[in-house]
């Protein structure tokens, strides 16, 4: 039984039903809207409905609903009296499934829509018998459900508003995580280029000015005959353009060129060739192979690093570098004749010991107070 609200007159509805309408708007208006996803409104307005129209089950069903963050797709309030608990949200364990309740009762149901759109069906069942009573609820329904249209489209504007904030707050987040990912790979590409920068060209750098300061000391004295001048000014050029290009080639991030074209062994050649008091030693099994770039690379720079610390704090003395491959792996040791520095001299090494950490390798100093100080570096094969 499902009878037309058209022929009961708005004067012969009672009281507490004919006001239900106005009642669910205020209800939805006290509930924010996006609150557990209409949950706790839906659920008061299927309680109100029921306690109000003396109903004996209330059902507000979604139509299309699978999303679960749009909330349950169904909504169930039971009256005490008829054997189910009061709502609290969820749906009913075992809601009627084909639309007809018992014998005894009667089912009133009206499509919820909102500009047309079907939202959802509002089902209300009641006790048979009172033909009075099924008639003035059938035209409140119909009244309730011409408003409830417009609380769920609240209510899923409310949802979608909530999932763009959603998604909104998460890309704030993955931008702001990009950002410190490429603030700090910019720090360590900067870092990276001032070690190469202090471990490959200072070398030459500091080959090049004890280089000028001999020139210097030789025209002031006038112990150089022109000749001497003209072939120390012109070394000076050919360490001057050695120098720009190899500041060129760290700058871009780019091994030396025997360095990627003939391995370690030329690359120490290369880079130690006229650099005065510098003994180079290479195994021939070093020569005769490659090794990973990385660890070519980084045995390279370190050398370097350690001739160039050498010369800088024992200058004029001998330095030897010597090249091993052997069952420890790949190692190097750079000692010169110096005065040595006593028990502290890898204190200012932490440069040269993280670019050899950074390929699995070790270093180790030794220096005692006129015995000399010999670096030891050694990477895993």
């Amino acid at each position: 039984m499902d009878p037309s609200p058209s022929c009961v007159g708005p004067s012969s509805a009672d009281p507490s039903v004919a006001d239900l309408p106005a009642q669910v708007l205020a209800l939805a208006a006290a509930t924010p809207p996006g609150t557990r996803s209409g949950g706790d409104a839906l659920s008061r307005i299927t309680a109100l409905v029921g306690q109000a129209s003396q109903a004996r089950q209330v059902i507000i069903r979604r139509i299309g609903t699978t999303d679960p963050a749009t909330g349950p797709s169904e909504y169930v309030w039971s009256a005490p009296d008829a054997g189910a608990p009061q709502p609290d949200g969820t749906p009913a364990a075992n809601p009627p499934g084909d639309g007809a309740g018992p014998a005894s009762a009667v089912r009133v149901s009206r499509v919820v829509r909102h500009r047309g759109a079907q939202l959802a069906e509002l089902s209300v069942e009641l006790p048979a018998g009172m033909p009075d009573q099924i008639a003035r609820t059938a035209a409140s329904v119909e009244a309730v459900a011409a408003v409830l249209g417009g609380v769920l489209a609240a209510e899923a504007l409310a949802t979608e508003l909530r999932a763009a904030r959603n998604r909104s707050r998460a890309a704030s987040e993955r931008i702001a995580d990009e950002r410190h990912r490429a603030a700090s790979q910019l720090e360590q590409q900067r870092q990276d280029l001032e070690r190469d920068l202090h471990d490959g060209a200072q070398l030459h750098l500091v080959s090049l000015q004890m280089a000028c300061a001999v020139l210097d000391h030789q025209v002031a004295t006038g112990t150089a005959d022109p000749r001497s001048r003209a072939e120390a000014v012109a070394d000076l050029g050919t360490r001057l353009r050695h120098t720009r290009r190899l500041l060129a080639e760290t700058a871009a991030g780019v091994a030396p060129a025997p360095l990627r074209t003939a391995g370690l062994a030329a690359a120490l050649a290369a880079g130690l060739r006229g650099t005065r008091d510098v003994t180079l030693d290479v195994a021939a099994a070093v020569q005769a192979r490659r090794y990973p770039h990385e660890v070519e690379n980084a045995l390279y720079l370190a050398c370097m690093e350690a001739v160039s610390n050498a010369q800088k704090h024992a200058p004029g003395t001998p330095v030897r570098v010597e090249v091993r491959d052997t069952y420890h792996g790949l190692s190097f040791i750079v000692a010169d004749e110096g005065p040595g520095v006593g028990g502290s001299a890898g204190a200012t090494l932490g440069a040269l010991r993280s670019r050899l950490a950074s390929v699995g390798g070790t270093l180790t100093v030794r220096s005692e107070p006129g015995r000399g100080t010999a670096v030891t570096g050694t990477v895993p094969i």
